[in-house]
Formats: structure tokens, C-alpha cells, sequence
């Protein structure tokens, strides 16, 4: 049932009435004692308007849903572009809801959260599985190889050794590049002064 639409006493989860003194219902001891999203007084769960502020607790609550279905959007965003760090930030105070009507939300993000977690760890596995590969690689003067193996690592979740590796790895190349040209421009000049007789 709609909280708005609870008559005074009546238990947001079974709706029998119960007396206005009560903190729990008689009849299935559900909390009759809400905390008002505003002032964190409590409140009756029938309670239209809070009698401690004035707050409109349907509207309060409707604000809150929004901004958790917001928070929950921006989660999932952060997860697909690999800023776990960030999602488990947002998680973490979406854990900490503590109104019973917004419960749902609280499940969630503390089973994201160990999900998240999860991800956490496979990627920063699987960024030393990279680096390491990508090191033997280099070392069998492989950079072109070591290269993709590091551009795997997906770029928001690349830290400052794979961002070095990385360098390195390019920073070889061009020497080598540099090199070869270098040899082909003398060999060129030298096959040109045969021509000439010089």
C-alpha cells in the first residue's frame, strides 16, 4: 500500500490498524515508527506531513527515490567504463539508506558492492598477467607484441607502471625505427658515390 494512503496507525505491511502509541504492529510487528527523511525525527509510517518540520514525507520520498535511481544509473556507468573505485564510493553510501521504505535500494548496492569488489580484483589480476607477459615479451625484443598485451589493460584501470611500459615500449620502437632508417639513408648514399665514381 501507498504510505500517503495509510490511515492513522495502520501498518505499512499487513494494514491493520493499530494504536498510535505503538512502535510495532500487533499483528506482524513490522516498524510502525519511520525516520523522516528530512529532520530524522520519527514519525508515524502514516504520517502525510512530519510533525517535527513540516516536510511533505510522500514528495521527500519520491525526491529520494529519484536521486537513488540516479546513483544507480552513474554505478553502472562507472562499472562499464572500469572506474570501480568511484562506483564503490557511491555504493558505499547507498549502503548506509536506512529508510525501510528505500530498503530495496540498500539490497542492492550491498550486492553490487561484493560484485564490484569481484571486478576489482579480476581486473587488477588480470593488469599483472598483462604486465607480466608484456615484460617477457620486451626481453625477446618483442616490443610491438608487449605493446598490445598492455594496451589490453582497459585505459582508466592502467596505472603508472603499465602507463611506463607502455613509454618504453614506444620509446624502443622509434629508436629502432630511427635506426633503420639511418642505416638505409648511408647505404643509399654510399650505393650512389659507387655510381659516380667517387
Amino acid at each position: 500500500v501507498n504510505m500517503k494512503d495509510l490511515r492513522r496507525g495502520q501498518c505499512p505491511e499487513c494494514q491493520s490498524v493499530n494504536d498510535v502509541s505503538r512502535k510495532f504492529c500487533e499483528r506482524c510487528g513490522t516498524t510502525m515508527q519511520l525516520p523522516c527523511l528530512s529532520c530524522q525525527k520519527e514519525i508515524g509510517a502514516w504520517e502525510a506531513f512530519c510533525p517535527e518540520c513540516g516536510c511533505d514525507t510522500a514528495k521527500l520520498l519520491e525526491q529520494h527515490r529519484q536521486q537513488l535511481e540516479q546513483q544507480k544509473e552513474r554505478i553502472q556507468d562507472l562499472r562499464k567504463e572500469y572506474r570501480h573505485a568511484e562506483a564503490q564510493q557511491l555504493l558505499g553510501s547507498m549502503t548506509t539508506t536506512s529508510q525501510p521504505q528505500l530498503a530495496g535500494y540498500r539490497e542492492w548496492a550491498e550486492e553490487t558492492l561484493g560484485q564490484c569488489q569481484q571486478e576489482l580484483t579480476d581486473l587488477e589480476q588480470q593488469r599483472e598477467q598483462a604486465l607480466a607477459a608484456a615484460d617477457v615479451a620486451y626481453r625477446e625484443f618483442n616490443e610491438t607484441e608487449a605493446i598490445q598485451l598492455l594496451e589490453q589493460v582497459p585505459v582508466s584501470f592502467q596505472n603508472e607502471t603499465v602507463k611506463e611500459a607502455l613509454d618504453l615500449c614506444q620509446q624502443h620502437i622509434g629508436r629502432v625505427q630511427a635506426l633503420r632508417s639511418e642505416i638505409h639513408d648511408r647505404l643509399k648514399d654510399n650505393h650512389l658515390d659507387g655510381l659516380s665514381g667517387t
